[in-house]
């Protein structure tokens, strides 16, 4: 029996959410959350296990972490931060793992989810929605291309690139990432080090494009205004 067989004939991704809808939303007192958000990173290695669950999965993750009370004297910090850790090593993980041809749908899922959490009127949910994003982003941005850090193989669709890479909900996540750093002062910091590194993402990403002699005001979902205002404004910042 294949380890994707085996994954699916005990629903092992099934099981793991259930265990994380049943841990209680106002503690932090084991490290259940972490292993389970582990062991998805470990399941998205597995060809198709996840697909068509990780939606149900990180919904399931960012309620049961998202919703613990703030960071107070008789939270675990230790347990906190290495619960938090995990969850950026799964959103990672999901995102290297992924096939090349679903890798945008699979970040706008995630950013779509990650911008409704960052509107929350709860300010510690707001803050940790955001760092998440922070996350995510500097992982593009760092990154030339995915096929730089995925693994060696490719499906039909070859590697994924940056010109690869559509992601609908961009320009309404950098304009909601903008208003945060004059409006809420506990995830100004986060949300204007998310904005850089998209920036660095879509200048790249444009870049890619003039490279294979198509116009960069093509880009499909980003007003060409906003990013010449990115890219001259935000960009200087980086490299002081």
């Amino acid at each position: 029996m294949g380890l994707d067989v085996f994954c699916q004939r005990y629903e092992l991704a099934e099981n793991i959410e259930v265990l994380l809808e049943e841990e209680p939303r106002d503690q932090l007192r084991t490290a259940l959350r972490q292993i389970a958000m582990r062991a998805i990173a470990e399941l998205s290695a597995v060809e198709r296990v996840l697909e068509g669950k990780e939606t149900r999965l990180l919904q399931a993750c960012f309620s049961s972490v998202f919703s613990l009370p703030p960071e107070v004297e008789d939270m675990d910090r230790y347990l906190y931060l290495e619960t938090m850790r995990s969850m950026d090593n799964m959103l990672q993980a999901l995102l290297l793992n992924s096939r090349a041809s679903r890798v945008s749908e699979l970040l706008q899922n995630i950013f779509q989810m990650l911008l409704t959490l960052s509107s929350s009127e709860r300010e510690h949910v707001r803050q940790r929605a955001v760092g998440r994003i922070e996350g995510l982003s500097f992982v593009l941005a760092e990154n030339p291309t995915l096929e730089a850090w995925c693994r060696s193989r490719t499906d039909i669709h070859g590697p994924v690139s940056y010109r690869d890479i559509q992601i609908p909900v961009l320009g309404q996540l950098l304009g909601h990432l903008l208003l945060s750093q004059h409006s809420w002062e506990e995830a100004r910091t986060l949300a204007r080090d998310a904005v850089q590194h998209l920036a660095v993402f879509l200048a790249g990403q444009n870049s890619k494009r003039s490279c294979v002699g198509l116009d960069p005001s093509t880009h499909r979902h980003l007003p060409m205004g906003l990013l010449l205002f990115l890219t001259s404004f935000v960009l200087p910042s980086c490299f002081p």
